[in-house]
């Protein structure tokens, strides 16, 4: 079973980002995207500044099921009324407002054209405007959010009561990525904590949904994601066809995420990821998955996960 770190109501500090805070914190007269992959913490963000602002408040959570409706997460934030970016900067600018938006990447297309009219023309007014999703868009001023740095991972895990013998273990399996830290954290069994057994790089809360969303990519997406997961991962998961392999993270996706992936395949997709990965990285022409073109490259989440575009490439 595993041991329990800390109490899962204590409210821990969001380590890493207070210099975004600071940044968000003031904001007035903008907009501004804050984008990245799943589990680095935007939520956490918003659910800061939700809590410290003493303006009004007024924000939507974009939602997968709604994506088609026009204006569904328009009319959730503000009302019926509001119609079109003019009405709703009109009802943004009737007094001192925080707007927020998160899994912007599910809004529907006429919210967000009418969100980014009104941010367009914030500017002299004290409202500020925050959004996040898992990729960028020319709608709004973005900025990505980096993986946590190992000292921030480290003071994460040790806020969770990680003893320091296991924390360099999860901080590399984690690859800066605190949702996964965390998973890793409340997964430790007590002889795992206490160094006798050998951490498992495999996020097995996660297997059922992983298995289910690599069962719904197409074949060759499939197996390119498994081709770049066996790579990366190499390390954790075994013997790869490949020497130098790396653990490091790539397009922000942890060894302990890529490890899952790979957990979470049948027999007979690794042995075509495997085959693929000697197929590419064999002979003069050789070359690591991580370096293919983006084209030539699957989604870096499948379907259930994706982001603004959610057709497989």
């Amino acid at each position: 079973m595993p041991v329990r770190l800390a109490a899962e109501v204590t409210v821990h500090p969001l380590r890493g980002r207070a210099e975004l805070l600071d940044r968000l914190h003031s904001s007035t007269g903008a907009a501004l995207l804050v984008w990245g992959p799943a589990g680095l913490g935007k939520s956490a963000l918003l659910a800061d500044l939700r809590a410290a602002t003493d303006r009004r408040v007024v924000g939507v959570h974009g939602l997968r099921a709604e994506r088609s409706l026009p204006l569904a997460a328009l009319h959730r934030m503000l009302g019926p009324a509001v119609t079109d970016g003019a009405a709703a900067l009109r009802s943004l600018v009737s007094r001192p407002t925080w707007c927020w938006v998160d899994d912007a990447q599910w809004v529907d297309a006429e919210s967000l054209a009418a969100l980014s009219f009104a941010a367009r023309r914030l500017a002299g007014h004290p409202v500020g405007m925050v959004l996040t999703s898992r990729t960028p868009t020319e709608l709004f001023d973005s900025t990505s959010l980096p993986p946590l740095t190992a000292a921030a991972a480290d003071a994460l895990l040790r806020d969770r009561g990680v003893p320091l013998g296991v924390r360099s273990q999860l901080v590399e399996l984690g690859g800066g990525n605190p949702a996964d830290l965390v998973a890793l954290a409340f997964a430790l069994t007590p002889a795992q904590a206490a160094g006798r057994e050998p951490v498992s790089p495999v996020l097995a809360s996660r297997l059922p949904g992983y298995a289910a969303d690599l069962a719904a990519l197409p074949t060759g997406d499939r197996v390119r994601l498994l081709a770049v997961a066996a790579d990366t991962c190499a390390p954790a998961v075994g013997p790869a066809p490949l020497g130098g392999a790396t653990a490091e993270p790539t397009d922000g996706v942890s060894p302990a995420t890529s490890a899952t992936w790979y957990a979470a395949a049948t027999p007979a997709d690794r042995r075509a990821a495997h085959a693929l990965l000697a197929s590419t990285t064999e002979g003069p022409n050789r070359s690591s998955p991580t370096s293919w073109p983006r084209s030539h490259r699957p989604p870096t989440t499948p379907p259930r996960h994706a982001g603004w575009n959610a057709r497989p490439r």
